[in-house]
């Protein structure tokens, strides 16, 4: 039996059908499956990478990324979201940046590369030897909202008689507030280590904090590090 999508009634979640006896089928999911285009209609979310010449963007997701070609670069989070999941409603509010550039680094090309980071397949650009036997990575997951992240990959363990420091630079368009159910939040966040056995550990003494152009340190002591490879997340954009 034959199923047409009917486009007009897309939501961020559902899709809705008709199958050959003129009946109507509704598909609903957890995740956001669609965005709001500028065109006022419900597109694919679609968060494959692309070359655009000066960076890396991604097909389409209620947000814009550029991730840059070179390791130094400073990598964007556009939030021009026009729905309101929560309040079901259009978003006329002004977009909103959010950028983050790693510090103290190798200067390395960005290469797109498909692989599993620990989340399933997923397409991310990685940055080799951006840091010393470690690799530097941005991607765009999709999960139950898509989001940008960043990962430091290590190859081996860091050196016994050294801590690992991470310096990475925050900036954003405007003060920021993070709102939740009209309560308003202190804007803090705290980064993750995910060992080989995808187990997260607690990174302490990191805070992102509202301001622009703030810089963050994290000093990961020995007792952290586990054996074997290893992730070190920072907060999600």
């Amino acid at each position: 039996m034959r199923l047409y999508e009917r486009l007009s009634d897309r939501t961020w979640n559902s899709k809705s059908f008709v199958n050959s006896f003129g009946e109507i089928e509704r598909e609903f999911r957890i995740k956001w499956i669609h965005y709001l285009d500028s065109d006022d209609t419900f597109k694919d979310i679609d968060v494959s990478l692309v070359d655009n010449g000066t960076h890396f963007g991604i097909v389409g997701a209620p947000f814009q990324v550029k991730i840059p070609k070179s390791s130094i670069g400073t990598a964007e989070f556009i939030s021009d979201n026009r729905w309101d999941i929560f309040e079901k409603k259009k978003i006329t509010d002004p977009p909103f940046t959010q950028t983050i550039r790693a510090l103290g680094i190798n200067d390395v090309a960005g290469v797109r590369e498909t692989g599993n980071l620990g989340f399933g397949q997923v397409e991310y650009v990685v940055y080799p030897d951006a840091y010393p036997k470690a690799d530097l990575i941005y991607w765009v997951s999709h999960g139950k909202a898509p989001r940008l992240k960043k990962l430091v990959r290590f190859r081996e363990d860091p050196l016994v008689t050294q801590d690992v420091r991470l310096e990475f630079e925050l900036s954003y368009s405007s003060d920021c507030e993070i709102k939740y159910y009209k309560e308003a939040l202190t804007a803090v966040d705290e980064a993750r280590i995910k060992d080989h056995l995808k187990k997260a550990r607690d990174v302490e003494k990191l805070k992102l904090r509202s301001k622009f152009a703030e810089i963050y340190r994290e000093e990961l002591a020995r007792r952290w590090l586990p054996r074997g490879e290893f992730r070190i997340m920072p907060p999600e954009l």
